[in-house]
C-alpha cells in the first residue's frame, strides 16, 4: 500500500504535470474549484487534487497495516481489509477503468493476513 501511495503521486505528477506547474504558478491556495464555483470546472486540477491527496492516506493505511501484522492486531486488520475491500468494490462498480481494483485485492490479502496472524502465523513469511 505504501507502493501504492506513491505510485498514485507519481501517476498525478506525470499525467498532470502541466496542470501542476500552472498551479504552483498560482500560488497553490485555492486554485482548484469545485464543479459549480465555475461556470466550466477544470476537471484536470480536480484530479490531480485527489490523485495527490490520496497518496499519503495510502502509505498511512500500508504504515498501520505493517504495525498490525506486527502486533498481531486483528482487530485493525479486519477494518482496514473491509473498508479496503468495500471501497474497492464501490470504485470499481462506479470508475471500473482506475486503481479501485486493486483496493479489492489488498482488501482481500489484509483479511488474509488478519487470518494468519489469528492463527499464530506472521503473513510476512509466507
Amino acid at each position: 500500500m505504501i507502493a501504492m501511495g506513491i505510485g498514485h503521486a507519481i501517476i498525478g505528477v506525470t499525467l498532470f504535470h502541466d496542470t501542476l506547474v500552472d498551479m504552483l504558478r498560482e500560488g497553490l491556495v485555492g486554485t482548484v474549484q469545485p464543479p459549480g464555483y465555475r461556470a466550466e470546472p477544470d476537471y484536470d486540477r480536480i484530479a490531480l487534487f485527489w490523485l495527490l491527496i490520496f497518496s499519503p492516506v495510502l502509505s498511512m493505511l500500508g504504515q498501520i497495516t505493517s504495525r498490525a501484522i506486527a502486533r498481531g492486531d486483528v482487530g485493525i486488520l479486519k477494518v482496514v481489509g473491509w473498508n479496503l475491500l468495500a471501497i474497492g468494490l464501490a470504485g470499481t462498480a462506479v470508475l471500473p477503468i482506475s486503481g479501485n481494483p486493486v483496493l479489492i485485492v489488498l482488501g482481500v490479502l489484509i483479511l488474509a493476513a488478519a487470518s494468519q496472524v489469528r492463527a499464530g502465523k506472521d503473513p510476512r513469511r509466507d
